[in-house]
Parts: structure tokens; sequence; C-alpha cells
């Protein structure tokens, strides 16, 4: 619940804020063949089923790019392959654009025209150079809000310690990857001061 994560409101603020639920579906626990629906809906599906499967996602990656063949010739289609590089490039530290180019060309090697274009066009957002330069603020604040919203779930919460916040805050990027992946094996609230050592 939203109120989970909100941190030492003031008790007169209490009754206007809202408790929204919201739902945590693990992808995971599905087949590949479970996973069903229009290219699109099946594309977003396999990306975040296996974005964080840093063995094997370059393999995966392949596989996502022939379901594109479907969207072949659809301007839509192109717009969403952008959003998808978009999205690859900012949430995988290891990748990089050279890896994307050449998935694209072992499976579908007729999109790497579409690929080059884009490429172009996020060299002019500076969305390429930014990754390049590692600009990771934005990253540690998604892990930090995820951490700790599932911490306050886990252990049922109202709110993390000031001492415990700011043990986080203090965490890198690998670091909060690694509580987020451990998370469920963990019994008590102080099993993640092992963590903050």
């Amino acid at each position: 619940k939203l109120s989970a994560i909100v941190e030492e409101t003031p008790e007169d603020l209490d009754e206007y804020l809202p408790d929204f639920k919201y739902v945590l579906c693990d992808l995971s626990k599905y087949s590949d063949e479970e996973l069903k629906g229009g290219a699109i809906l099946r594309i977003f599906l396999e990306l975040t089923k296996h974005v964080y499967t840093y063995e094997s996602f370059l393999k995966k990656l392949q596989e996502i790019m022939i379901i594109f063949m479907e969207l072949r010739g659809k301007e839509a289609g192109i717009e969403y392959f952008k959003v998808v590089v978009k999205y690859l490039l900012s949430t995988r530290d290891d990748l990089t654009m050279r890896d994307i180019v050449e998935a694209v060309k072992q499976t579908v090697p007729e999109r790497s025209g579409d690929l080059m274009t884009i490429a172009q066009r996020l060299r002019d957002e500076g969305i390429e150079k930014g990754i390049e330069k590692g600009i990771k603020v934005g990253k540690k604040g998604e892990l930090l809000e995820t951490v700790s919203v599932l911490l306050n779930k886990k252990f049922k919460l109202k709110g993390l310690s000031v001492e415990l916040r700011d043990g986080i805050k203090s965490l890198d990027i690998e670091q909060l990857r690694k509580i987020r992946d451990d998370i469920f094996e963990m019994d008590s609230i102080e099993d993640i001061k092992k963590y903050l050592n």
C-alpha cells in the first residue's frame, strides 16, 4: 500500500493519505509458452521477465527481436522498436548499442536500417551519450524505491527507520540489486544489516 512507503507523515494527515494497493506480478513463474498475446504484449512480457537474467539475456534478446518481424511495415512497430532500445540501454549497465545491433543483425537483419536511424535519434537526443557517461542517478533512485517498497511490504512496516533508510541510500547499485534479489530469503528486518557493513 502507498502508506507503507510514505515516511513520517503528521498524524493529522493520515486520514487524507490515499492507500492504493499495487499488484506485483512475478513473470519468472510463467514459462515463455504461457506468455501469450499480440506481438507488442509478448515483447513487453519477455523483456520484463528476462531483462535481469544477465547470463542468458543476449540469447533471449535475439528471440525477442524475431517477434518484431510480426510488426514489419507498421509505423507503430518502428516506434515501439525505439522504445525497446531506449528501455534496454537505460536498464542494463552491461548492454551497449553494439550488442543490440549484433542481436538485430543475427536475427532480423532487415531491421538494421531502422536500428541505425534509432541510434542516430538517440545520439541526437543525448540519450546514448548520457548512458555511456554512466548516469546512474535515475537507476539508483528506482532501486532505492523498489527496495523500500519490498522491505515495507515483506516486514509489514509503515516506513523505514532513519538509520536503515540512510544505510540503504549509501549503497551502490550492485548492492541494492543484491538486496532486491535476496529479499524473499530474509527472515527479519535485521537480515538487511549484513548488506550495510
